[in-house]
């Protein structure tokens, strides 16, 4: 599968930065929502599970602009 395959190079760049990856999540949409880049309830079930896994960053595989990085 595509996504996976996209999942595994991303882990093995965030690896090489001396980051664990402790969790992976995909989500598919037809389009990326402008503001958040996923759907508002799925972001927020993401924040909830990294603050619960003590997790320091969140990294996707998308180009993310300024507003969603925030």
């Amino acid at each position: 599968d595509e996504a996976e395959a996209s999942m595994d190079e991303l882990a093995e760049l965030a690896a090489s930065a001396d980051l664990e990856v402790v969790e992976r999540v995909v989500q598919r949409r037809q389009s990326f929502d402008p503001k958040t880049l996923m759907g508002s309830g799925k972001l927020q079930d993401l924040i909830i599970h990294a603050l619960r896994l003590q997790a320091d960053f969140i990294v996707v595989d998308q180009n993310l602009t300024p507003a969603q990085a925030r």
